[in-house]
């Protein structure tokens, strides 16, 4: 069996600084925000399918919106699956490219401990 993503989403870090409480130190919290690889479709909006425009944009973005959906429902069950989906290969992916641009060796993945570093976005596939 073969799983096929129905979507792809993109993933944006953003960093947000946390102080340490009566420390002199900062620690940095990488946040994910979910974003859709093409916000706008021209070819729907052209044939007068307004809403079908926009309707990726609005589903990419539903990952990150609210997090920790009712899960009661089966929709609720499929968004809560998506943005731990989401969130893991994010965290995940970053990791990896931090460690393959510090010069390591993927082997050393299991016990190295990257940096946090601005890194571009990437793509995540989830399923829808």
């Amino acid at each position: 069996m073969r799983w096929v993503p129905a979507r792809v989403v993109k993933g944006t870090a953003f960093d947000t600084p946390i102080q340490g409480h009566r420390v002199n130190t900062c620690n940095t919290l990488r946040l994910w925000s979910a974003e859709a690889v093409e916000s706008f479709d021209f070819q729907a909006f052209n044939t007068g399918n307004y809403y079908e425009a926009v309707n990726e944009k609005v589903q990419s973005e539903t990952v990150s919106k609210v997090l920790y959906p009712n899960d009661e429902p089966s929709v609720g069950k499929r968004l809560r699956l998506a943005q731990q989906y989401f969130l893991v290969a994010c965290s995940l992916q970053d990791m990896v490219h931090m460690l393959v641009a510090s010069g390591e060796p993927l082997q050393h993945f299991p016990t190295s401990s990257p940096s946090n570093s601005t890194t571009p976005t990437r793509p995540s596939r989830w399923p829808s």
